[in-house]
């Protein structure tokens, strides 16, 4: 680079004598043959920066990538738990067992970490998570917690983290979503479940069985769940996104004041469905009693048999 600017220099100094000089037409012939050489030369430098400036850039911008430290770390968690509060960007991985936690990911978020355990409560946060010395890749970088516990009764999903669930065994699960993310469970086996959503967060439960069951959505996010409930299942629609669901139940209680739609494949003994709001309520499969009403604006489309 300091070779280019001293040729442009010389450049300049050689235009200056000349120009200095400009008396006769000779001269003046030099003079354009000089004007257009060093105009050549100046394109010439500035391709030539601009393209040092570019490999300057990815250069950097690889430096950035290079720059993430992945470390792991063992929480620990001396008191026992059967819940967790996720806020954040953390992603959660769940399987039953002894209670341990164990945290991966980019070293500047895992060592910001912060974990208590209060109440059976274990809650999981990342305060700086905000900060410009943290959110200084191209990437968001995000942790992984991998956590465990014998019986899990509390969940609540605060932020956009992604939480998995493979198998769950519980007496009484309470479930919420409180920010973006998701939450994905594929088994869970529990008396009394009940899932609440009040924003963006996704929601996939591929089988729910037990006794009683409540799935309430609130929010602009979709939610899909199989359903086996042997005594009743209560329904809210009232969320601005679709709702999916199948449901083996004896009593359906369905309530829908939301914009979404609500496309519901049912096998009850008996339903009962109030569809208010201008949203829309799609039931298929079999009821063998129904009550069902719809507001002015409502659209309940009936093809239980």
């Amino acid at each position: 680079m300091q070779v280019i600017f001293a040729a442009f220099a010389a450049n300049i100094r050689i235009f200056s004598e000349i120009f200095l000089n400009l008396h006769s037409k000779s001269n003046f012939i030099i003079f354009m043959k000089t004007y257009t050489y060093m105009f050549l030369c100046s394109a010439l430098l500035l391709t030539a920066c601009s393209d040092t400036g570019n490999k300057s850039s990815k250069q950097a911008s690889k430096a950035k990538e290079v720059e993430q430290i992945i470390i792991q770390r063992n929480l620990p968690v001396h008191n026992d738990f059967f819940g967790i509060t996720n806020i954040g960007s953390i992603n959660i991985e769940f399987t039953e067992g002894p209670c341990s936690a164990t945290v991966e990911g980019d070293s500047l978020l895992v060592s910001s970490l912060r974990y208590d355990v209060d109440g059976g409560l274990l809650t999981l946060s990342i305060p700086s998570e905000e900060n410009s010395d943290i959110n200084h890749y191209e990437t968001n970088p995000r942790i992984t917690a991998k956590i465990s516990c014998p019986e899990l009764r509390i969940l609540s999903n605060i932020g956009g983290g992604n939480i998995t669930l493979p198998v769950l065994h519980s007496t009484k699960i309470d479930m919420g979503g409180m920010g973006g993310g998701s939450i994905t469970a594929d088994s869970i086996f529990c008396p009394d479940f009940k899932y609440q959503s009040n924003s963006n967060t996704k929601a996939s439960f591929k089988y729910i069985e037990g006794e009683t069951a409540t799935i309430l959505c609130y929010g602009m996010a979709p939610t899909d769940a199989n359903v086996v409930s042997r005594k009743k299942t209560v329904i809210d629609a009232s969320n601005k996104n679709d709702l999916t669901l199948k449901v083996k139940s004896a009593n359906v209680d369905l309530i829908s004041t939301g914009s979404g739609t609500a496309t519901i494949d049912l096998d009850v003994d008996e339903i009962t469905a109030s569809v208010q709001g201008n949203g829309k309520v799609i039931l298929n499969g079999r009821a063998g009693k129904k009550e069902l009403k719809n507001g002015k604006n409502a659209v309940l489309e009936d093809n239980l048999r």
